[in-house]
């Protein structure tokens, strides 16, 4: 019984051969605009990932500062305590603003010069820092500081591990070494917000789901962009939460380069 039992392949010749890899759908005009990241160096691979991070570390801390002032600014504190729907005015034209400003990086970012680029990163990264900063002063002031300076330790973690050059900006490594930095801050956090292990569990988690997405929605970038283009990876990170739909694309896209099982493969030739 236990003879005549077929044994699966574990080395199967058929892996790794460019005839039967599958190629995402936004890889056939890959080279259109530029060799993808991932089909660079691994010195290019992580300047590139460093230098996204950095913008993205410096839109979170500028959250960070837009936060704290709103909540210390005694005028402003005020203003929004009058009415449950007082805060609504400052915030539906910045939401607007913003998504159409996103909107012209994301769509037409191949017909913008470099400054102009710049120019509206910069404005959308402030009118972003403003909202987010005005609805946790409004509903959750400690809460959101809380989960921002996790936030950022494990975007300050990702950044750490650009700097080797060894291994490439890929897999689960620069994933445990965010997760690492988020909890390792959470235990003096816990003391500074005067928590109990319990209470910092759901700031632990939500941060983890924030790195989880940035990282994982920056393996795809680097699969489909250019070196160059690190505005653009930078924008993409906020269009694909935007947009849902965009975001399991790109999910189910990195799913298929996972080898788990071979019995998905088939066996040698005969």
């Amino acid at each position: 019984m236990i003879e005549n039992t077929p044994i699966l392949p574990t080395n199967s010749p058929y892996l790794g051969d460019p005839l039967l890899t599958r190629y995402h759908s936004s890889q056939l005009d890959l080279d259109v605009f530029g060799t993808s990241v991932t089909r660079n160096t691994i010195p290019v691979q992580m300047s590139f990932s460093r230098n996204v991070l950095l913008i993205l570390f410096g839109q979170v801390l500028t959250t960070l500062v837009f936060t704290v002032s709103l909540q210390y600014i005694q005028l402003t504190w005020d203003w929004l305590q009058i009415s449950i729907l007082t805060w609504w005015i400052p915030i539906i034209p910045c939401v607007l603003a913003a998504i159409l400003i996103l909107w012209q990086l994301w769509a037409l970012y191949f017909q913008l010069v470099n400054l102009a680029r710049i120019i509206l990163l910069t404005i959308f990264s402030c009118l972003s820092s403003f909202i987010i900063g005005e609805i946790v002063v409004t509903f959750c002031y400690a809460d959101g500081l809380l989960v921002m300076n996790l936030v950022i330790s494990g975007i300050v973690a990702f950044y750490c591990y650009t700097f080797q050059q060894k291994f490439k900006f890929s897999g689960p490594s620069p994933w445990f070494c965010g997760m690492a930095a988020i909890c390792l801050n959470a235990s003096w956090l816990r003391i500074l917000f005067e928590l109990d292990a319990l209470e910092i569990l759901t700031p632990i988690g939500l941060a983890g789901v924030i790195c989880t997405y940035i990282l994982l929605d920056l393996y795809y970038i680097m699969d489909n962009t250019s070196a160059e283009d690190v505005i653009l990876a930078n924008t993409c990170l906020y269009a694909d939460i935007l947009y849902p739909m965009r975001c399991l694309h790109n999910l189910c896209e990195l799913s298929d380069n996972l080898n788990m099982l071979d019995i998905l493969y088939p066996g040698p030739p005969n």
